[in-house]
């Protein structure tokens, strides 16, 4: 798949400008460097800025902890990050540190272009790609702003799991929440993504405000014992799509490390070989609503990795996850 995948990026890729009305649109890149600005530059965003990653966060020992503050208790853990505490709420077991500082990255970022009096501003990871961007057509970034509220909060322009049958080239964008079950290309989950989104600056001022984000805090904490994304705060997903407000457009306009540059060469970064099998499923999937390829096939998922293939929803959906057969 990896193969197929760099195949249509070079061959279908040619230089293309976003629309003019969206050129002019701040554009921060987490993580980011002076060649990747270059390339997300080349798609003719105009203002393009870095915005640097978290790496310096660690679990507070028993001798440093303030267990005022809740070090770790039941499903609440803290972590520190320089002078920065951070309370997270989370029962997963397959959370983790570097997950959790690319979440707090991502609001670090939006503290920064709010104070810096951005109306919206683009935001990317280091790992988004430009190769959609010239088949965008008329369902571009564009046609998605105009088809939104005004008072809207985020648009989502990535989707990592998406079922293919609900991608589409429809102009007008949906109202969407990463806080659902969905019956998805990696089985019943919600749709995972945060490659790419745009934010307004009422919604940036509803996430900082929401997760209590501060120059020395922030406060992940989920209280609702029938959320789904309760145990999965530490992602960036819970934290910016789980609120009010939120749409995503009908297919992906961005990619995720399709091409050799932001495949920084020619494999994924990927620490477990069935995620590097998912991402490039994922790739493969969201091409094939551009009509440049077929979809993974149920055959292939099935061999592959067998969970990700859910059973025909019929009956009652009334015991996830113990029994998801019947959850449409």
């Amino acid at each position: 798949m990896q193969s197929l995948i760099l195949s249509i990026v070079d061959e279908s890729s040619s230089l293309a400008c976003v629309p003019k009305s969206v050129q002019h649109l701040p554009t921060m890149i987490i993580g980011g460097s002076a060649k990747i600005e270059s390339y997300v530059r080349s798609a003719c965003f105009e203002n393009v800025e870095s915005a640097p990653s978290t790496t310096n966060c660690m679990e507070p020992s028993d001798d440093t902890c303030d267990h005022s503050f809740e070090c770790n208790n039941n499903d609440t853990y803290a972590v520190t990050c320089g002078s920065r505490q951070v309370r997270v709420s989370s029962s997963s077991t397959f959370d983790t540190l570097k997950t959790l500082q690319v979440a707090i990255a991502h609001m670090n970022t939006i503290q920064t272009a709010y104070d810096a009096g951005h109306e919206q501003v683009l935001i990317l990871e280091s790992d988004a790609d430009m190769a959609l961007v010239p088949h965008w057509g008329k369902a571009g970034l564009d046609a998605a702003l105009n088809s939104i509220p005004a008072d809207y909060h985020v648009l989502r322009l990535f989707e990592w799991n998406r079922d293919v049958s609900e991608m589409n080239s429809d102009e007008v964008a949906r109202p969407f929440s990463i806080d659902e079950l969905h019956r998805t290309s990696a089985g019943l989950q919600p749709v995972w993504g945060a490659v790419a989104y745009i934010v307004s600056r009422p919604g940036m001022r509803y996430l900082l405000d929401r997760w209590s984000v501060t120059d020395t805090s922030m406060d992940f904490r989920n209280t609702d014992n029938w959320s789904v994304c309760k145990r999965y705060m530490f992602t960036s997903e819970c934290l910016l799509f789980m609120g009010p407000k939120v749409f995503q457009t009908t297919r992906s306009l961005f990619g995720h490390q399709m091409g050799q540059v932001t495949r920084r060469g020619s494999e994924r970064k990927n620490d477990f070989e069935i995620l590097a099998w998912m991402n490039e499923a994922s790739s493969i999937d969201i091409l094939s609503s551009y009509n440049f390829t077929q979809a993974v096939p149920v055959w292939h998922r099935s061999t592959i990795h067998p969970s990700s293939v859910l059973p025909t929803a019929e009956g009652t959906c009334c015991d996830w996850p113990t029994d998801e057969s019947a959850c449409g």
